[in-house]
C-alpha cells in the first residue's frame, strides 16, 4: 500500500460528485452499484448494509497520522450513504471507543496495512485486495466483461498480484509487465498491444500516449497517476483513477456484507 499524504488526499470530499460521474460514464456503475457488484451483493442487501455504523480510528504508529486521511475516508463513506464517525481517541483507545460507541465496523491504517474490521462477524477487508477488486469491477463494466480477454497488469506488487488472482477468477488472461524481468510475461510484445490495462505502478507521469493502444480502456490504481498530461487528455473518458475512493467503498461493502 502506497503511503498517501495530505497532497494526495486534499479535496477528496469536494471531488466525489465529479469522480462518481466519471466513474459511472466509464463503467456504468455509481459508487453504491460498485460496492454491490464487486462484493456480489443484491441491491436490497446493499441498502441494508448502508444502515450500518462505521468508526474511523486515527493511528499514530510508524510515520504517524496523515492529517487528512480520516476525514477523506469519512467523506467517501458518508457520500456513499454510510453513517460514519471519527473517534476522539487514537490507536487502541480509539478502537475501544469505536466499539463502545456501537460501530459495526472500524477503518484504520498504519504504514503497513489499511483494513476494515467487521466487529460483529470479525471479517477483515484489506485495502490492497479491495482496491484491485474495485478497479477490475470498473474495467469489467467498461469492457462488457473480461472473460477470455487479455488484461495487461502494469506493476506486479501486492495490488498487481491481487488483480492477477481476481482476473483469473473472472476467466480473464492477466499478462504481467514489471520492471523486474523475473516477474513479467511481456517479452517481445509492447504495452500498446493490449487494449485492457490494470495499472498498479507507483510512479507518476511515465506512461505516454504513444505507449498505449489507440482504443485502450484502463484503470489506474497506482498513486500517483501513471499517465502524463498528453495521455490524460487524449484518453479522457477511457480511464478512471483515484487515490482512495474506489478501495474504501469496496472495503465497506466487503467487510459488512458478511
Amino acid at each position: 500500500m502506497t503511503r498517501l499524504n495530505d497532497d494526495f488526499l486534499d479535496g477528496t470530499g469536494r471531488g466525489l460528485v465529479s469522480y462518481e460521474r466519471e466513474f459511472r460514464a466509464f463503467s456504468g456503475l455509481g459508487f453504491f452499484e460498485l460496492g454491490c457488484k464487486a462484493c456480489g451483493l443484491s441491491s436490497k442487501r446493499g441498502k441494508e448494509i448502508l444502515s450500518r455504523r462505521i468508526g474511523v480510528v486515527p493511528i499514530t504508529s510508524g510515520d504517524g497520522i496523515i492529517g487528512t486521511f480520516a476525514g477523506a475516508v469519512t467523506d467517501i463513506l458518508e457520500y456513499t450513504g454510510f453513517t460514519v464517525f471519527v473517534t476522539d481517541n487514537r490507536d487502541v483507545n480509539g478502537f475501544a471507543e469505536a466499539h463502545t460507541e456501537g460501530a459495526d465496523a472500524v477503518f484504520m491504517a498504519d504504514d503497513e496495512r489499511f483494513i476494515a474490521v467487521n466487529l460483529n462477524s470479525r471479517r477483515i477487508s484489506d485495502n490492497n485486495r479491495a482496491t484491485a477488486l474495485g478497479f477490475i469491477t470498473a474495467l469489467e463494466g467498461a469492457a462488457d466483461g473480461l472473460a477470455g480477454k487479455d488484461v495487461l497488469i502494469l506493476g506486479y506488487g501486492v495490488v498487481g498480484s491481487c488483480a492477477a488472482y481476481i482476473l483469473r477468477q473472472k476467466g480473464a488472461n492477466p499478462v504481467i509487465f514489471d520492471t523486474d524481468p523475473l516477474k513479467q510475461d511481456i517479452c517481445s510484445s509492447e504495452i500498446a498491444d493490449y487494449k485492457y490495462i490494470f495499472d498498479a505502478t507507483p510512479e507518476g507521469g511515465w506512461l505516454t500516449a504513444d505507449m498505449l493502444h489507440k482504443d485502450a480502456l484502463a484503470v489506474y490504481a497506482g498513486v500517483p497517476l501513471s499517465l502524463d498530461s498528453e495521455a490524460r487528455a487524449r484518453f479522457k473518458g477511457r480511464f478512471v483513477h483515484d487515490n482512495l475512493s474506489t478501495g474504501v467503498i469496496v472495503m465497506a461493502f466487503d467487510a459488512l456484507g458478511v
